[in-house]
């Protein structure tokens, strides 16, 4: 019962770390783009998580309530976004989120971001969990933008708390 309230507890950290505690990253300083400056996407375009297991089931206490999910096995966390049309974004622009601290990123993680067959940016995860998607030409002349990405981690059984003293 206690797994199982954890892994729930986890479910919902995720699902409202990803709809309410997103947060934009802007371009660095120096960073040369081309027409207007790379700009952070303020909006959440995030429009789907799903939580898959090891096996690619989906994690879902309403409808497997005897699901037990151990701590440290891994975990397939997807993502599904789409960019509203008439949005106005450019190359270069960005948006960004944090994976709750229960999901250990060993190594970074970059990947295309695909809109069927065509790459419309890129993604990259870095070892603290910060997800940052950057957006290329091909949203300055496409409608219906949308794609997904994946990321395989899994559960760690601490998380490191900080405080001020």
């Amino acid at each position: 019962m206690k797994k199982r309230m954890s892994a729930l507890g986890i479910v919902w950290l995720l699902i409202v770390n990803v709809f309410v505690g997103g947060s934009a990253v802007y371009a660095s300083e120096g960073e040369e783009t081309v027409g207007a400056p790379a700009a952070a996407i303020e909006e959440n375009i995030l429009t789907k998580v799903i939580l898959k297991d090891a096996h690619g089931s989906v994690v879902d206490a309403v409808y497997n309530p005897d699901y037990r999910f151990e701590i440290g096995s891994a975990v397939h966390l997807e993502f599904e976004w789409e960019l509203p049309n008439g949005h106005g974004y450019k190359a270069g622009d960005t948006f960004s989120f944090d994976l709750p601290p229960e999901f250990a990123i060993y190594t970074e993680i970059e990947g295309p971001l695909a809109n069927g067959d065509s790459t419309v940016g890129s993604f990259t995860v870095d070892r603290g969990g910060r997800v940052v998607m950057t957006f290329n030409d091909y949203v300055e002349n496409h409608s219906n933008v949308k794609g997904g990405l994946k990321i395989v981690t899994e559960f760690i059984k601490e998380t490191a708390i900080s405080g001020s003293a």
